[in-house]
């Protein structure tokens, strides 16, 4: 029987940022006003990933996406404060809640 692996804070180019992993290794990428969180979280979640999609050139995936460092980690830190808002209100769904950062490192948040 399939069950609720992790939640999964993940940014991907036209996706939403939370995802939901089962134990059969599938995954589920739902809009986040239906996961059950506040209005405003799922709102501020969608603008989020709107930025982060407009940051990509359709005609070259290979641009850099930030000017600088210090602008990827203030984006990436938006991320993970999200995240943990996330976290917190999906808490006893998912035995855990895992952060990738931009650089691609897992953090378990929960």
């Amino acid at each position: 029987m399939r069950t609720l692996l992790e939640h999964r804070f993940a940014l991907e180019y036209n996706c939403w940022p939370v995802w939901i992993v089962w134990s059969d290794g599938a995954a589920d990428n739902p809009d986040p006003h239906v996961l059950g969180l506040s209005a405003d979280l799922a709102d501020r979640l969608a603008a989020y990933s709107d930025r982060f999609d407009a940051l990509y050139d359709p005609d070259d995936f290979t641009a850099p996406l930030f000017a600088s460092s210090a602008e990827r980690q203030s984006f990436d830190d938006e991320g993970r404060t999200l995240a943990a808002e996330v976290a917190a209100a999906l808490a006893g769904q998912a035995p855990r809640f895992v952060f990738r950062s931009l650089a691609d490192e897992d953090v378990v948040l929960r």
